[in-house]
């Protein structure tokens, strides 16, 4: 038998294993048990034929003002486990950390494949979709649990060259004989942190500047959303808003200036900025939002990666960075 055939066999057994192991709890991932609040959105819910149920969830980068994580409770009898998830539902390479109670996490990194009996179609756009549609089962890890509650948590990782989502569509722990590699390590917290904050919110004024896509063609309208918010108990007078497009540093062209409106206590302000991608050269560029003024200790700042290229294939083939 050749490595291919042995590979293929080892992965048929692995499947198998999962599909007739002793499942200890299993949970459909789009029924979380919380999720992180100080994003502007509730967790995405996608829907794929592939998933089950049709249905999934997905954690995105902060950026994007989408949950970064969510959790589920489990309550098990003690002993040792491997916990599986089944990710997709993503066209390019996604990535993840998993952990439990608190402890370190494990990075879960995805690549989407079509099934060895699929052949790949010629069409880019038609073999994207393809991809989207997919699933694979991957073991996190195993992991020595007391009795009791316990939480998971799944949250985006800021991992380079992947996507800026994660798409999950159920959890798994089984039964294992014996601990193996990895190893996840529990924490100390099996109970819900009821005082977690994340960045946003943090301090006096949020500011997020997201687009679509990360890849734009010079013949494309484009637009970038710009987002603040006010955190603080009173309203905030007196503070500027400036978008400029940076390269290398230096600042390439400014996009838009504005002395802002008072900003009332817990609510968005949003603006709609065109990104005039014909006036930029190919090439990466740093969109770069500043909000200044005197209610502020110092500048609130946000960036996003832009880049501007060459219009020789459709510009959907070239979005590394794709939004469902």
């Amino acid at each position: 038998m050749n490595a291919h055939g042995a590979l293929h066999v080892a992965m048929v057994f692995v499947i198998a294993s999962v599909a007739w192991a002793q499942v200890a709890w299993v949970r459909e991932a789009e029924n979380f048990d919380r999720w992180d609040e100080d994003g502007i959105f509730a967790p995405h819910i996608g829907y794929r034929n592939a998933a089950s149920g049709g249905k999934f969830v997905v954690v995105r980068s902060r950026a994007t003002g989408y949950p970064t994580w969510v959790e589920y409770d489990v309550e098990v009898n003690g002993g040792v486990y491997e916990l599986w998830l089944r990710c997709g539902g993503n066209n390019t390479r996604q990535a993840a950390k998993v952990s439990i109670d608190g402890g370190e996490p494990i990075t879960v990194v995805d690549q989407p494949m079509l099934p060895p009996h699929i052949k790949p179609p010629k069409d880019a756009r038609e073999r994207s979709r393809m991809l989207e549609n997919t699933f694979r089962e991957v073991r996190v890890g195993f992991v020595k649990l007391s009795r009791g509650r316990h939480r998971i948590r799944l949250a985006y990782a800021e991992l380079e060259g992947t996507s800026n989502s994660f798409g999950v569509d159920w959890l798994k722990l089984i039964v294992a004989r014996k601990l193996g590699e990895p190893i996840i390590r529990v924490g100390d917290k099996p109970q819900p942190e009821g005082h977690i904050k994340a960045r946003l919110g943090e301090r006096t004024l949020d500011l997020l500047i997201e687009t679509p896509q990360r890849y734009y063609g010079r013949g494309e309208c484009a637009f970038a959303a710009v987002m603040t918010r006010n955190n603080a108990s009173q309203p905030l007078n007196g503070l500027s808003l400036d978008v400029r497009i940076l390269r290398d540093g230096r600042m390439v062209k400014r996009l838009h200036r504005e002395r802002l409106s008072t900003l009332k206590p817990r609510l968005w302000l949003m603006r709609c900025i065109r990104l005039k991608m014909h006036e930029l050269e190919p090439g990466v560029y740093e969109l770069h939002a500043t909000v200044s003024g005197a209610p502020l200790n110092e500048p609130v700042t946000a960036t996003r990666e832009l880049i501007c290229s060459e219009f020789s294939v459709p510009a959907w083939a070239k979005r590394a960075c794709i939004t469902w």
